[in-house]
């Protein structure tokens, strides 16, 4: 009986797409190297993250760098995310240069 119950179990999670993957997808498809900010921090908040300017990073080209990040979470299976999204764009023309999305997530 118990082993019905973890091979069920085991199926079920197996088609649920991660967390951290489902976040890289969505800031892929919102955020592009060479797009323009500006339509690219407005998807993203439309998408539910909040952007603010942030300091320069170490190792960052030159030009401006915006944070965006976004919380989540799940009732099955449990667990808790904090999404971040690092884009770095030149000053002057605007276009993303750099990107970066970690995510930092943990199971209850």
């Amino acid at each position: 009986m118990r082993t019905i119950a973890l091979t069920a179990m085991a199926v079920l999670l197996a088609g649920c797409a991660s967390p951290e993957k489902r976040h890289e997808q969505t800031v892929q498809e919102a955020v592009r190297i060479g797009a323009d900010v500006k339509p690219a921090l407005a998807s993203l908040s439309a998408r539910g993250y909040q952007c603010t300017a942030s300091r320069r990073r170490v190792g960052a080209p030159p030009g401006m760098s915006v944070s965006c990040s976004k919380a989540g979470s799940s009732y099955f299976p449990p667990y808790g995310c904090v999404h971040h999204a690092y884009i770095d764009y030149l000053e002057d023309t605007g276009r993303i240069v750099r990107i970066e999305s970690p995510s930092a997530c943990a199971s209850f």
